[in-house]
């Protein structure tokens, strides 16, 4: 097996909650690139080990990777990478109530990537300082920012992102009372994950969403 196979596995596994077993290849396979020279492989092993603390909620630790990955993308003068970095920094910050440290890094992000060729990041960036907004008590704007960001990643073919936007869109939709808007931008972003992927892919997130829709469903019965 490969690198590129390994690293794939490595993501399968973290996107279906593997988390420690995902850690362990992305370190595997960051040791065999730092030996190899693969410079980027071994920065954005460093990124997806940092990512995966985060969804862990290990936030020390998702940092600290993330921070490493940070500087060894903007050593190799990669500055779409170094953009990811920022936004998943942003995620953490706003994981942990740092409101205006995540807006500043989600902006950071969204300039970044606005030069980039990369509509599916740029807009998954606008979405996610969107929630911000919505979390800092302007819903209204943090929906119309999520809605702009929809449109931009409907440019690319990341159905995953899609589906994320979506999913971001009926929370805050939901925080506005908007309920019935809500139960369609979830079932959206349900329908985007079982139209493009095997039912046993993406399974963390395949649960927030059924979860997300029996609580707004108990809502509208009250």
């Amino acid at each position: 097996m490969d690198l590129q196979e390994i690293y794939l596995q490595a993501q399968r596994n973290r996107d279906n909650g593997c988390l420690h077993e995902a850690v362990e290849a992305y370190q595997k396979i960051r040791n065999l690139a730092l030996g190899s020279s693969e410079a980027w492989l071994a920065a954005e092993c460093v990124h997806m080990i940092g990512v995966a603390f985060y969804q862990d909620d290990q936030y020390e630790e998702a940092e600290a990777a993330l921070q490493t990955a940070e500087d060894e993308f903007r050593t190799l003068e990669d500055m779409e990478s170094v953009g990811m970095v920022l936004r998943d920094r942003g995620l953490i910050a706003y994981a942990l109530e740092e409101f205006e440290q995540a807006k500043d890094l989600l902006k950071q992000s969204i300039d970044l990537l606005s030069s980039s060729d990369l509509p599916d990041h740029l807009g998954i960036s606008r979405v996610k300082l969107g929630l911000v907004e919505a979390a800092v008590h302007n819903p209204d704007k943090g929906e119309m920012l999520i809605s702009q960001g929809i449109s931009e990643i409907e440019e690319s073919e990341n159905f995953f992102f899609l589906s994320t936007a979506y999913f971001n869109l009926a929370q805050v939709q939901n925080q506005l009372g908007q309920t019935e808007k809500a139960t369609a931008s979830a079932l959206k972003a349900r329908d985007l994950l079982d139209t493009h992927s095997p039912q046993d892919e993406f399974r963390i997130r395949r649960r927030e969403i059924d979860t997300f829709l029996k609580t707004v469903k108990k809502s509208i019965a009250r």
